[in-house]
């Protein structure tokens, strides 16, 4: 969303509802609230608390690639026990 106002209108309606916030955590450089919907699915709704920096983009990129490479390069576990 694009405000703390948005996010907090988000919060006051789920709160009203079946589905209330169950978390609200403030990240780096996010705020979030988590529900689940009906489904049981967690749904994440997100505020930018500042710009990311280039840095922080590429080290986020880093991650992801490295947890990408690392779960490609996985055995299953029934394998390794041969």
């Amino acid at each position: 969303v694009d405000s703390e106002e948005d996010l907090l209108e988000y919060r006051r309606r789920l709160d009203g509802s079946e589905w209330p916030v169950e978390m609200q955590i403030q990240h780096e450089t996010i705020e979030s609230i988590y529900t689940h919907d009906p489904n049981g699915y967690m749904i994440e709704v997100t505020r930018a608390m500042r710009p990311v920096t280039p840095q922080e983009d590429l080290d986020a990129n880093l991650t992801i690639d490295a947890l990408i490479d690392m779960i490609q390069n996985l055995r299953p576990s029934y394998e390794e026990r041969r």
